[in-house]
């Protein structure tokens, strides 16, 4: 029997949303002992992921299981093409003659050099125009651009003061091209048509994230001092707030289809992360077995994993307490997959694996809001292993419940929706 909420417990769960809203687990998938320096994951098949060191490029295609390496790159970042998802970048900037991009177009199965740019840190690809790239240079080399997909490039660092560019970002305004951002060694400069110092700290800016359309964006600056931390905008890239601090930070990752979910990594203190823009931020270290974290990666097709690229291997986080959940009932195994953060109207997607022997049941799944209230009933009959109900979300933010009924087999799970 379905119990309702009551009060005191309502108000208990949305004063402690913050700090109970991320109780999952890492962990490690793949090259154990390697100190993998930038990974990334591919847009479309989130088992397919790239990593690497400061010696090759690994790759996986099965969520970590195995790894190949596929090139002798030690890529400083690896970043897959938003528009055309199998082809995949390299940044090489150690200081030597094969420093530049270097361009795979078969997902990772194969590199080759797109430009060779010595000292290269950054790559950065807007929604549009179509074709354009910038690319950044350490050692005063400043911003590098391509607007024919890389084929040719020049100079872009008119103006720009601090040529020590160590990453880029495009934030898109919506009604005209996207605008750069560059992270330099005295912290962020934004262009409107020429390059201009924002009032970020005068600090190292080592990456930058945010949301693929509108705003806000999120920068990592770091340089071992007490103002190390988060920044964020929410004009663009012209002023920031600092929204966490945080020494020895190394990187900051939006969630791609939720900007106000971030995370953030250091090479000490593992991960932190924040599911309301920064208001409050939380420590996802369960099992982390290695706080240096140097990277974080995820792909835009499942957001339930976090990939951390440490000193000691790749690691995987899995929101399992609230995305996923297997049971049995005698020999039979029945799993339910699902993100655990959603925004207010938008379509959600509820995947449930389930053996042969079930096949022709019913799965009945039911949404309820936090007083009990059923607000939505679906029934499917499983024809296949993989059986997907998707519906339209509430319009109001909150916590919510979704239960699973199929052969004597209750799953009942929690999902946030932010306004």
């Amino acid at each position: 029997m379905h119990r309702k909420c009551n009060s005191s417990f309502l108000i208990l769960i949305l004063f402690f949303f913050p700090f109970t809203l991320s109780a999952g687990s890492w962990t490690l998938v793949g090259l154990d002992g390697i100190n993998v320096q930038s990974i990334d994951v591919h847009p479309l098949h989130p088992d397919t992921i790239l990593a690497s060191d400061n010696t090759n490029i690994y790759r996986t295609t099965n969520g970590g299981s195995t790894w190949q390496i596929v090139a002798g790159i030690p890529a400083r970042e690896i970043l897959f093409h938003p528009l055309y998802p199998d082809t995949v970048f390299a940044i090489w900037g150690n200081g030597s003659y094969s420093d530049g991009i270097w361009r795979s177009v078969n997902a990772g199965e194969s590199f080759d050099i797109l430009k060779y740019l010595y000292m290269a840190t950054s790559l950065a690809i807007p929604n549009r125009p179509p074709g354009h790239m910038l690319a950044g240079l350490d050692s005063s080399g400043g911003v590098w651009r391509s607007t024919d997909e890389g084929q040719t490039w020049f100079p872009y660092s008119d103006s720009l003061t601090d040529r020590n560019v160590l990453s880029l970002f495009y934030v898109d305004p919506l009604d005209s091209t996207c605008l750069p951002l560059a992270g330099t060694s005295t912290g962020i400069f934004h262009f409107t048509g020429f390059w201009t110092k924002s009032n970020s700290e005068n600090l190292p800016c080592v990456s930058m994230s945010g949301s693929e359309v509108g705003q806000p964006a999120y920068a990592a600056l770091e340089d071992g001092s007490w103002s190390d931390g988060v920044y964020k905008s929410t004009d663009y890239g012209v002023n920031w707030i600092v929204s966490w601090y945080w020494i020895y930070i190394t990187s900051v990752l939006a969630n791609p289809l939720n900007s106000q979910v971030v995370f953030a990594a250091d090479s000490g203190y593992g991960v932190i992360m924040t599911a309301n823009g920064g208001s409050n931020w939380v420590e996802i270290n369960e099992n982390l077995g290695d706080y240096n974290v140097n990277d974080l990666a995820m792909s835009r097709s499942d957001t339930n994993f976090l990939y951390a690229a440490t000193r000691s291997g790749v690691y995987r986080y899995d929101w399992t307490p609230g995305i996923m959940e297997a049971k049995e009932k005698g020999s039979v195994k029945f799993s339910a997959k699902h993100p655990s953060l959603a925004t207010c109207g938008s379509q959600f997607l509820v995947t449930c694996d389930s053996p042969g022997s079930m096949l022709g049941n019913e799965i009945l799944l039911t949404l309820w809001d936090i007083t009990g209230r059923k607000l939505l009933s679906m029934k499917l009959q499983t024809e296949s292993a993989k059986t997907e109900f998707q519906f339209e979300l509430p319009h109001s933010g909150g916590i919510y419940f979704i239960t699973i009924e199929t052969a004597g087999i209750n799953i009942r799970r929690k999902i946030t929706i932010l306004k």
